[in-house]
């Protein structure tokens, strides 16, 4: 679900274009045995709105891999021209209506069809420079000094997660572990989100089969939207 909301210039993000670059490293243990991926993910995502209709379409997609010293590169030709639709009520609020279709040996890498998930990043609390403050979703903000007129904040969180989840097929596991995020965001009030960084950390732990799997992964994300001429 795409999180926005009331005080979120939805509108301004009419015709913007942003660029993704996300690494993402997994370490994962099993019993004595270690095995090490790495991913890479750089798309680029086009914005319109008609009318209460908000459309994320993917206008390009390099997705690589790294496993057991092997490198691949992933042929994303079944995504890149997919859309994500949302409906948007009186309040701005975004309600996912349709997601591209990702073929499965991409699924298997990156789900790129969960990017919209929570690729925009929250609306800062209101607050002065230097000040800090904790929002509904126990993210905990600090606003930075402003530079060029665009407003600067930091963000971390820590979370816990434990349960049940599927995880091949229709097998599920217990899962259990822990994340923490250090964030940065460059804010325009009038036009959103500018460029944001995310690093997050999880320690996750599974058990399926009599087995315990352990597993790292470090996450870092990078957006920036682009400035078109007609944005100006």
């Amino acid at each position: 679900m795409l999180v926005l909301g009331p005080g979120y210039p939805v509108r301004a993000l009419d015709g913007a274009h942003f660029t993704e670059a996300i690494r993402t490293e997994v370490t994962t243990r099993v019993a004595t045995s270690e095995s090490h991926r790495q991913i890479s993910r750089d798309a680029r995502f086009a914005v319109t709105l008609q009318g209460d209709t908000l459309t994320v379409s993917a206008d390009s997609l390099i997705l690589t891999e790294l496993s057991d010293g092997r490198s691949r590169t992933l042929d994303t030709d079944g995504f890149v021209g997919g859309r994500y639709l949302f409906q948007l009520d009186s309040l701005g609020r975004a309600a996912l209506l349709e997601r591209p279709f990702v073929p499965d040996d991409l699924i298997e890498v990156s789900d790129v069809g969960r990017a919209m998930d929570d690729f925009f990043p929250s609306l800062p609390p209101a607050m002065i420079v230097g000040a800090e403050a904790t929002d509904a979703s126990a993210r905990h903000w600090r606003r930075l000094t402003d530079s060029s007129g665009v407003q600067r904040f930091r963000w971390t969180v820590e979370q816990e997660h434990n349960g049940t989840e599927a995880v091949a097929d229709s097998v599920t596991a217990a899962v259990s572990g822990s994340s923490h995020e250090v964030s940065a965001l460059a804010w325009s009030p009038t036009r959103g989100p500018l460029h944001w960084s995310r690093r997050i950390e999880s320690d996750i732990t599974t058990r399926l089969r009599g087995q315990t799997i352990r597993a790292t992964v470090i996450q870092r994300i990078a957006v920036k939207r682009e400035w078109m001429r007609e944005e100006r």
